[in-house]
Order: C-alpha cells, then structure tokens, then sequence
C-alpha cells in the first residue's frame, strides 16, 4: 500500500498563507471600524481595556490620549557587536501606529491614527493590537 503523506505539507504551505493574510485583513477592518465602536465610551471603560496612555495632552476643552500600537515583534538590534532583544534596544517599527483618541466631557468623542513621523495615517493592521481588548468585549 503506498500514501502520499509526504506530500501534504506542501498543500497546507499555501493554506496557512491565506490564513495568516486574513488576519492582517481582520485587524485592519478592526482599525477601520474602532472610531465607531469607540465613540461615547468613558474614560474609565478605555483604560480598563488599553491601559494608561503613553502620552496625555490637552486642547481646549478635550483631552488627547495617546497609544503606541505595533504587532508586538522584536527585532534583534545590535549594540557594540553583540545582538540583544530587550526592550529598550528595539529599533523602531516604521509601521508602528500612535492611537489618539480625544476625550470631551470624560467620552471618546474621536479616535485618530499617526504614523512614527507623526501625520495622520490610514487605520492598518498595525493600528489594531492595542485596540483588540476593547472591541472584542
């Protein structure tokens, strides 16, 4: 009896791609879709599921807080010839996505995404890892 197991890994090699790239497409729709789902929630109800902002700051009246959202990866950075994966030696993720959102009168009144240099950018899948707590409630 002869089978052709040998064979099988090369079927899922393509399956597991479509997998993997759904995922990327499920966290960018989950980006999409977070102003929405977001508007109105309470200062308290943000922080149970992201946590203290990075950063806070005022304008006017609202309150801007703001999250660092990556997928979480670390590359090994090189410092006086050794590789190391802490922390505080990561290189910094180009496609890294700052999560503002403005608070007024203690709500999410908007929620907007910025790149590493600062401009507004389109919501990406990058721009979801620190929301998925919130929306998956």
């Amino acid at each position: 009896m002869r089978t052709y197991a040998v064979g099988l890994p090369h079927l899922w090699l393509p399956v597991l791609g479509l997998l993997v790239s759904a995922c990327g497409f499920q966290r960018e729709q989950l980006a999409k879709d977070a102003p929405n789902l977001m508007m109105g929630a309470s200062k308290d109800q943000v922080v149970a599921c992201m946590g203290q902002p990075a950063n806070k700051s005022t304008a006017g009246t609202a309150e801007v807080w703001s999250y660092k959202s990556d997928s979480g990866d670390i590359e090994p950075f090189e410092i006086g010839g050794e590789q190391t994966l802490t922390p505080a030696a990561r290189r910094p993720n180009p496609s890294a996505c700052t999560i503002n959102i403005t608070l007024v009168g203690g709500r999410v009144s908007k929620l907007s995404y910025t790149g590493p240099d600062g401009e507004a950018i389109a919501a990406s899948k990058h721009c979801a890892y620190a929301l998925e707590d919130c929306l998956h409630r």
